[in-house]
């Protein structure tokens, strides 16, 4: 199992890259919450969700299997 640290610098190095048409959707990353606190981000490669409340403070939240409880895990 990868680190926090590792998964971090993984979806950060993923939201620079362009994805490009026909790439698969599970090696991307996916904007699925953004307010005035935080920025989520899902990513299904790795079933985790991170959290982003300013460049330097980023979580990771463990056991997102699908979108929908990527949504649901957030809420907590």
């Amino acid at each position: 199992m990868k680190s926090d640290e590792e998964l971090i610098k993984e979806i950060d190095e993923h939201i620079r890259e362009t994805d490009y048409p026909g790439s698969s959707l599970n090696c991307g990353v996916q904007p699925i919450e953004v307010n005035d606190e935080f920025v989520c981000f899902y990513y299904p490669k790795e079933n985790c969700i991170m959290k982003v409340y300013s460049p330097e403070k980023k979580k990771i939240i463990r056991g997102a299997y699908t979108r929908e409880l990527a949504l649901k895990l957030i809420k907590k």
